[in-house]
């Protein structure tokens, strides 16, 4: 429809030999409509709706299993909350981290809460303690969740050595068994057909 000059101008192609019907005075009255439902309902929710407040769950783990000085991605997911407005921040030894960081958009789930996810790029150090802090006006105050690298402590030295050579130790003597077993089985065996 073109207002200015007053008239119908179809812009689409027709579909199933179907144009647009109706006019100025068609357009007008829908527009009326439209307007006269958003007052109506404007004055039965008083202009303020209000939404429940469901608080976050959340984890925080990392990627990949943790060693010292290999990079990694820790996780921080926020999952099962509503409204759709949620602040997610990094923190390693209570100092913000910005650099590294990535957080995705929110998700819709099956039952209409959301989630979301933001990552932090690091190397484990031993000492470290990394914070996903989390934000969500269900909460008081933001909400805070620690993570510290457990990284198992490499087996080497004396304590690997003793291992090797008990576990030597064991097979070596494991075969001298059978053989004396089967030795002991012949000799049997033939004093049996002496008699």
């Amino acid at each position: 429809m073109d207002f200015q000059q007053k008239k119908e101008i179809v812009r689409l192609p027709e579909f199933n030999s179907r144009g647009i019907e109706g006019g100025e005075a068609f357009i007008s009255a829908q527009i009326a409509t439209c307007k006269h439902n958003l007052g109506g309902w404007k004055k039965i929710s008083h202009g303020d709706t209000p939404q429940p407040n469901i608080q976050p769950d959340v984890a925080v783990f990392p990627e990949d299993n943790v060693e010292w000085g290999v990079m990694n991605t820790l996780i921080c997911h926020a999952a099962g909350f509503f409204p759709a407005a949620l602040e997610m921040q990094w923190l390693r030894n209570n100092q913000k981290v910005t650099e590294g960081v990535n957080i995705t958009e929110y998700y819709m789930e099956e039952d209409y809460s959301f989630q979301r996810f933001t990552y932090l790029s690091f190397v484990p150090r031993p000492g470290d303690e990394y914070t996903c802090r989390v934000q969500h006006r269900s909460l008081d105050q933001p909400a805070v969740y620690f993570w510290g690298p457990e990284v198992p402590e490499a087996h080497t030295g004396a304590g690997t050595v003793i291992c090797a050579l008990g576990i030597s130790l064991g097979i070596i003597s494991a075969i001298v068994g059978i053989i004396l077993l089967v030795k002991e089985r012949q000799r049997l065996h033939s004093q049996q057909r002496s008699l």
